[in-house]
């Protein structure tokens, strides 16, 4: 579990470290698919093979299973507490996002600020 906020919550994590570990890069769903979804297993585990570790996790709608997608304040506290929870993990720390809205892209800028990201669209 990944603990966000007291008024947020926790919401599901998972982390694949492998023993030749050279970073740890954060992985945030779509809006359609949660942090199981077959992808995201399949790309946690080819990014193990080569060395990277992971941390999965649900935004909160995705957790609650219910809902839109969360508001940007909710999604923007959620991927901090994952990167926190990552770079506490292992110090390289590298972040994939996953957003459909540009406008959302745009305001994660202030969170990936210092740190090397892929933003997929």
């Amino acid at each position: 579990m990944l603990n966000v906020s007291p008024e947020i919550g926790n919401v599901s994590a998972e982390c694949i470290m492998p023993e030749n570990c050279s970073c740890i890069m954060t992985l945030a769903h779509g809006a359609g698919a949660g942090m199981n979804h077959s992808f995201m297993v399949q790309l946690a585990n080819a990014l193990a093979e080569t060395g990277i570790a992971t941390l999965r996790f649900n935004f909160p709608f995705m957790e609650n299973k219910k809902g839109p997608a969360d508001k940007p304040a909710a999604a923007h506290q959620t991927i901090a507490a994952a990167i926190a929870k990552a770079k506490e993990l292992f110090p390289a720390c590298i972040n994939g996002i996953h957003f459909q809205n540009p406008l959302q892209i745009h305001n994660q800028a202030s969170i990936l600020k210092n740190l090397p990201s892929l933003l997929v669209r």
